[in-house]
């Protein structure tokens, strides 16, 4: 589970893709889930990412992702959890966070106490989010006439 408020870090959404591939495709069939809030910035990111490349959103598919709206229940956890350990903290998934800003993320073994509590909320969490359909761009259109 990742929980992010916002996230435009190109380079994490291509590992994402990546590594939740099926093994058969070269990923490694990771599930991965992500809750982001719904903004304008996650969308035109993602939107973005995709452009008009089919294969990009096919593979974008792949990563479970999820949004909370942006009011009342806006998302600013930023964690994740995994099976090799947890990172909580202030660090956001963004081209900012990575390259101007200094943030910091509290990082925990696995089988840590702190890594069931948050698992289990994150869990909630993204039981209660929706789920994202980013638009397909030019190609879509192309295929469908």
């Amino acid at each position: 589970y990742l929980s992010m408020p916002y996230f435009t870090d190109k380079h994490v959404m291509d590992e994402l893709c990546h590594f939740a591939q099926p093994e058969d495709s070269g990923g490694k069939g990771l599930i991965i889930n992500v809750i982001l809030c719904e903004t304008e910035d996650c969308k035109l990111f993602i939107n973005k990412f995709i452009g008009n490349r089919e294969d990009i959103w096919n593979s974008i598919q792949a990563v479970n992702i999820r949004s909370i709206p942006n009011f009342p229940d806006f998302c600013h956890s930023k964690a994740m959890i995994s099976t090799a350990g947890a990172m909580s903290g202030s660090y956001s998934f963004t081209s900012q966070a990575k390259y101007y800003i200094l943030e910091h993320g509290l990082l925990l073994g696995p089988g840590a106490t702190p890594n069931y509590q948050a698992r289990r909320q994150l869990e909630a969490r993204f039981a209660r989010a929706s789920p994202v359909f980013w638009r397909r761009t030019h190609w879509e259109s192309a295929v469908m006439k």
